[in-house]
């Protein structure tokens, strides 16, 4: 599978490692949640091991656009709607407050990672009610709304100000580098197998090590060892990416279309991303998005092109808190469809509250253990791992569903929950946490 745009201006050989098999509280997972959960935890003075399957920031986090936003595609509206106003004001503050957060964090501790600030847009060439809504929506939450003139539509666009965009790679480095010098250690290549709490400890085992903690933060994509809670309502999708070299720079800021097509500038490339579409439905991806690329700017050369998935919730809103209701020492965060970046900063916030015993006005709207719309994801999930079981080949070693060969991305993935392979069998990612065989 190809690599993102990320990984070729960041070569990282640094190795992370430690003898540690003992912490307060243990990090499954080292890309932005986990990573930005360990900070909040070390700058509270608790002592925190991070353990990660694969390198750092190898995962999603690896693979995102680097859009620091609170401006969600067109969502406000339908929060509002769905939930009422005093919910959809919830997701708004968590959200931007994370945007600044980021912002903060980066500038006072001085981390060097193409930190710029821009102003975020949704456009569309066809009807423009649909951004006059969102406006009004957004407006009403108290978000930096506004319709502005752009270059790249005859309509005006739906503008976010106070966001931002960065590297995604280098920001995790630098991070963990900072975990490291406040007391905290981080290993890298520790594949988790197997975890549990008694009202004591917890423990984590991999395949040849054990580790003991107080408490578990699960920060990977889909939680590990789960076989049914967030199975039965998390929905895998895929996003797909193609970095270019470009003629001449034709916009300023950050853009989404309000279908789904998102570009942004990152140094002398430009980089566009494709709709959601669901796990393996891949056929000419690649080339449909750079049809429509080379139909609207004015690009040269492709550097890369990528994908990476990501889960969406029943009800769009992430699931972060406890791991599966009655654990007390064990906690999650996913479900964050096409917006990680912000929502992992409201996850560190969320969990880091959790674990100290305070009050956090988000976690409920955020909580796992709401049922918003999950019969009708348990429906539709359970019709596409049905379907899938009785696919003949080779099978997701999480609970056995038939994988689908990916020709675009030359990857094994699957459908039912999301857990990719390479051509060979190896893990690329979860929640499966052994290779297939065969």
């Amino acid at each position: 599978m190809n690599k993102s745009i990320w990984f070729f201006d960041s070569k990282n050989t640094k190795v992370y490692s430690t003898d540690r098999k003992k912490a307060e509280i243990i990090v499954i997972g080292a890309g932005l949640t986990g990573l930005l959960t360990a900070w909040q935890l070390c700058q509270e003075g608790r002592d925190v091991l991070v353990l990660e399957a694969r390198e750092i920031g190898s995962g999603t986090s690896g693979y995102t656009t680097g859009k620091i936003t609170s401006q969600h595609s067109i969502i406000y509206q339908n929060l509002i709607d769905d939930f009422g106003y005093d919910k959809a004001k919830l997701y708004a503050d968590s959200n931007q407050w994370a945007v600044q957060a980021f912002i903060d964090l980066i500038n006072k501790e001085g981390i060097n990672c193409h930190l710029h600030e821009h102003p975020a847009y949704i456009y569309t060439d066809d009807d423009i009610n649909i951004l006059n809504k969102e406006n009004e929506a957004a407006l009403s939450l108290g978000l930096p709304s506004s319709m502005e003139p752009v270059s790249i539509s005859q309509n005006k666009a739906l503008c976010f100000r106070s966001q931002a965009q960065f590297h995604p790679r280098q920001f995790m480095s630098a991070l963990a580098d900072k975990i490291i010098s406040r007391g905290s250690a981080i290993a890298e290549h520790k594949r988790i197998i197997d975890f549990n709490e008694d009202n004591k400890k917890c423990v984590i085992k991999t395949k040849n090590e054990s580790y003991e903690s107080d408490y578990i933060v699960i920060a990977t994509l889909f939680p590990i060892q789960d076989h049914l809670f967030y199975a039965m309502r998390l929905k895998p999708v895929l996003h797909h990416a193609i970095a270019y070299s470009y003629e001449k720079k034709e916009f300023d800021g950050m853009f989404i279309g309000e279908k789904g097509f998102s570009f942004r500038y990152y140094e002398d490339y430009l980089i566009v991303v494709g709709a959601d579409i669901a796990m393996g439905d891949n056929d000419e991806i690649y080339q449909k998005l750079d049809y429509k690329a080379r139909k609207k700017f004015s690009v040269k050369e492709i550097k890369t092109h990528w994908s990476a998935h990501d889960l969406q919730s029943p009800d769009i809103i992430p699931f972060i808190g406890p791991y599966h209701p009655g654990v007390k020492r064990i906690f999650t965060a996913t479900g964050f469809e096409a917006w990680g970046i912000s929502h992992a900063m409201v996850a560190s916030k969320i969990i880091s509250d959790l674990i100290a015993g305070r009050n956090n006005s988000w976690a409920s709207l955020y909580s796992p253990t709401r049922t918003n719309k999950v019969l009708p994801a348990m429906i539709e999930r359970s019709q596409v791992a049905l379907k899938s079981i009785i696919k003949k080949g080779k099978r997701c070693t999480h609970m056995g569903c038939g994988l689908v060969f990916n020709n675009a991305d030359r990857t094994y993935d699957c459908p039912c929950h999301g857990s990719r392979f390479d051509e060979e069998g190896n893990i690329l990612w979860g929640p499966a946490v052994k290779k297939i065989k065969g």
